[in-house]
């Protein structure tokens, strides 16, 4: 799986969530920051950098929450089918 593909497949998002579970938010919130400047210079569904956008801003904050973990995947997942 190439990297766009992979990034629209938001399974980023799971593998994070677990990493916030076990209290490395500093390591998520790097990784986050270098993905979302990734995805901006690959062609990455617009969709899915949102998402990812919205997910840098919330680990920012420290806000990040299951429950926003799946509705991100959710919503990339269906942009992609599109």
């Amino acid at each position: 799986m190439d990297f766009c593909s992979w990034l629209s497949s938001g399974d980023y998002f799971v593998s994070y969530a677990f990493m916030l579970e076990r209290g490395e938010t500093g390591e998520v919130k790097a990784l986050a920051k270098e993905m979302l400047w990734v995805s901006e210079k690959q062609d990455v569904q617009p969709e899915a950098r949102k998402a990812l956008r919205l997910f840098c801003d919330t680990a920012a904050r420290e806000a990040v929450t299951l429950d926003l973990v799946r509705r991100l995947v959710t919503q990339v997942r269906s942009a992609g089918r599109r």
